[in-house]
């Protein structure tokens, strides 16, 4: 019976122990997003051009490259 419980202590100390350590973690995976922000910064950077009509904007960067987004939506109440 003792063994029984003792079993049962450590499965719950390993889980305790195992699910603070996935927690302390998680802080790690923050870095991915610095890395997302710092290339959304050069991308900004990057931008050489561009022009709306109220509806669809228009990017040009540094490369050649185009970019188009649309308006889906009107959410602002004018």
């Amino acid at each position: 019976m003792k063994r029984k419980i003792l079993y049962m202590i450590t499965i719950v100390f390993i889980a305790i122990f195992s699910f603070q350590l996935g927690r302390g973690t998680r802080e790690d995976l923050d870095l991915s997003n610095k890395k997302d922000f710092e290339i959304a910064c050069e991308l900004i950077g990057s931008i050489v051009d561009w022009n709306t009509d109220g509806k669809e904007l228009a990017i040009m960067t540094q490369d050649g490259y185009e970019m188009y987004a649309y308006k889906s939506e009107n959410i602002y109440n004018q």
